[in-house]
């Protein structure tokens, strides 16, 4: 246009235009450069005084226009100067946003990762605990025995602990009323033993008291025999009864 008048200035209308456009489309990106908006406005006053000066037609106007022109083009350059440091700058927050974007996922996979451990973890306990009671129960109904029964170690999980702090007093308790039970036989035992003993003793007794026999004697004589053969048969059932429950045990 300044060196050919008769060009339409249509292209440049429409350069200044789509400028225009973009710029109102990011208001809000150029609030934040002042300095860009500065050079914009200077550099749109330069054109239209330029569009000015070519309707203009005088001995000086040309070295005016020389000079505005001259001026355009410099403000130009410092224009796409500023907008490729504005260009830098996004671009810089872009990838910085990425950078942080990535850490955020890093850092949300390895606590995803830790928190798959640590529910495969709780799981764990729960199925280890289950096996351990399933297995224990099917040893006993198989082999109809309690041989082996061990107590479970306590887990800090809250909803293993109590259960295990119940099957582990049961366990006490089945091996106490075992233990009880074995000590009462035997001294049951031992005492029908004594009883047995003193009644052999008591019969040898008789016995010998045999030249001074009365039907009276005769009839207690009896009932001592019959309470012995009782004895016995209650100590052969206790017996009977420890050896069950010894196999029990030790089956």
């Amino acid at each position: 246009m300044y060196k050919n008048r008769d060009v339409s200035s249509k292209e440049l209308e429409s350069t200044i235009n789509k400028f225009l456009e973009n710029t109102d489309n990011q208001k809000q990106e150029l609030k934040m450069n002042s300095s860009t908006l500065q050079l914009w406005n200077k550099f749109y006053a330069e054109v239209q005084k330029f569009r000015e000066e070519q309707k203009v037609n005088t001995a000086y106007s040309s070295i005016i226009t020389q000079k505005v022109v001259n001026k355009i083009y410099n403000i130009n350059i410092e224009l796409i100067l500023e907008f490729n440091r504005l260009i830098e700058t996004k671009q810089n927050h872009y990838y910085n946003t990425i950078d942080v974007y990535k850490k955020i996922q890093y850092a949300l996979f390895v606590i995803f990762i830790l928190l798959i451990i640590y529910l495969f973890t709780q799981i764990q306990n729960i199925i280890l605990f289950i096996q351990k009671f399933s297995n224990t129960s099917k040893k006993i109904i198989k082999n109809s025995t309690i041989q082996g029964l061990e107590s479970i170690t306590e887990v800090e999980q809250k909803e293993l602990k109590e259960v295990t702090k119940n099957y582990n007093f049961l366990v006490k308790k089945i091996a106490n009323s075992i233990n009880y039970s074995t000590q009462s036989i035997e001294q049951t035992t031992k005492a029908l033993e004594s009883v047995e003993r003193n009644i052999e003793d008591f019969m040898e007794l008789l016995s010998t008291m045999q030249e001074s026999q009365s039907d009276e004697l005769f009839q207690k004589e009896d009932a001592i025999i019959d309470s012995l053969e009782t004895l016995m048969n209650l100590k052969d059932t206790l017996v009977d009864l420890k050896i069950d429950l010894d196999r029990l045990v030790m089956k």
